[in-house]
């Protein structure tokens, strides 16, 4: 497979990658590496080379949202770029740089390498899986100028809280299955994040709408829950 290093030459797709990243910056944990955000455009790069549409990408990748902008940002200003990304790096010299497969090249296949990748041994593991999918449920933003009108003397920060909660749910096969769901369980979820951060009720936003929820909260569903532990689960009446 032939590869183009994108240096100096016309697209520069490097500042393409760049401009992608910059939709999104804000919207990016702040524990984030920027050669994190470098992997999550290339996703977006390659996935908007593809027909798939939004409803049809895989409702677990990480940052969900923030990929989907990038590849309708990618879409709509280079769309008639169908390079693929292979690599990416950032040298200290030249800054960053893209590597890319030459799309008037067939796909390429290591025949000897599938082979053994076949017969390798599957590995086994002493832990099982919960047959529950995860939603993590983190504070944006927004949630926290909200929060912090009502603390002004102990502001927070979004990067001061690393902690965010994870609700059991039963298994989900496709997103829109997961966007049906939340529809009509996001309340609870809304209400249990407001109440943990301030019980008042009365100080709680009077339209607590899923949009709402959505701008507030990042939502990131997880497929595959492990239990490294022997012990079996338990669980407890938290508010008992």
């Amino acid at each position: 497979m032939k590869v183009i290093r994108n240096e100096e030459k016309e697209p520069n797709i490097a500042k393409m990658i760049m401009a992608m990243i910059d939709q999104v910056h804000d919207e990016m944990p702040r524990e984030m590496y920027l050669e994190e955000m470098y992997d999550l455009a290339t996703m977006a790069w390659n996935i908007s080379l593809t027909e798939l549409k939004e409803n049809e990408i895989a409702w677990n990748i990480p940052l969900r949202e923030q990929v989907l902008k990038m590849v309708a940002y990618k879409r709509k200003n280079f769309s008639d770029i169908r390079k693929e990304i292979i690599d990416i790096e950032v040298d200290e010299n030249k800054g960053l740089y893209v590597e890319c497969a030459d799309p008037a090249d067939a796909p390429f296949v290591d025949e000897d390498f599938e082979r053994e990748m076949m017969a390798m041994p599957i590995p086994e593991f002493d832990f099982e899986m919960v047959d529950r999918n995860a939603v993590s449920v983190a504070p944006k933003k927004p949630f926290y100028a909200w929060l912090n009108r009502l603390y002004p003397k102990d502001p927070i920060r979004e990067n001061q809280n690393k902690d965010h909660n994870i609700y059991l749910i039963h298994e989900v096969g496709t997103e829109a299955e997961f966007e049906l769901w939340l529809s009509q369980n996001y309340l609870r979820l809304f209400e249990e994040e407001l109440f943990q951060w301030h019980t008042d009720a009365d100080d709680w936003p009077e339209h607590r709408t899923l949009a709402l929820f959505k701008k507030w909260f990042r939502i990131q569903l997880h497929s595959m829950v492990y239990d490294f532990e022997k012990d079996p689960l338990t669980k407890d009446d938290f508010y008992g």
